[in-house]
């Protein structure tokens, strides 16, 4: 299966040198850190074994079907000004764990994913009579239903025309627990814009 990083031009003569690389965490912003590490036990659920204690990040659909490798001359990839890499990789699908890259975004806010406005505004009246605010986890069973609910972006065949779109314009993105030279096919060095 084909997908796309970008990362530090720099990271591209380690992963040359060394021929395997496992992520550090670096990159998990504070405040986010429930999210990523929902998404770790998500990907030990899911995928083989590893030892890799921290996913990669990369592209399997970049701004919908069509266009399906991130283009550089977008900025905001990286920090403005960073000479970056994209790299083409070609992984075994059984590796990879695919997400809806917008729905990603319930889980980095802790927020309830509904599957269409009659269940969110349902969800929203339950977390007001429970009194809760809407600061750090939620009382239960609604913060249960709250992570339940994030299992929703692994499932690409809902639709929610109502107020979300269509799967096939959603951009798709992957995580993987190893980054290996091997499965490399194709290397682009640039300078990010910025946004």
């Amino acid at each position: 299966m084909r997908i796309w990083t970008i990362q530090p031009a720099g990271l591209y003569e380690i992963l040359r040198s060394r021929q395997i690389l496992l992520a550090d965490g670096r990159r998990c912003y504070h405040g986010t850190t429930l999210a990523y590490h929902w998404m770790i036990d998500q990907m030990r659920r899911r995928l083989p074994p590893s030892e890799a204690r921290f996913p990669w990040w990369g592209w399997y659909r970049w701004r919908g079907k069509e266009k399906a490798k991130p283009d550089l001359r977008v900025g905001g990839h990286l920090p403005k000004g960073t000479k970056g890499v994209r790299l083409e990789l070609d992984l075994d699908p059984q590796e990879i764990l695919l997400s809806d890259f917008a729905d990603w975004h319930f889980p980095l806010n802790d927020f309830f994913l509904p599957l269409d406005e009659t269940e969110s505004e349902q969800f929203d009246r339950e977390e007001r009579e429970a009194g809760y605010d809407c600061r750090g986890p939620g009382p239960e069973p609604l913060q249960s239903r709250v992570l339940t609910s994030w299992e929703r972006i692994f499932d690409f065949t809902r639709e929610c025309r109502d107020w979300r779109g269509r799967f096939r314009a959603r951009d798709i993105q992957a995580t993987f627990w190893e980054l290996r030279m091997e499965h490399v096919r194709d290397v682009t060095f640039y300078t990010d814009r910025g946004r």
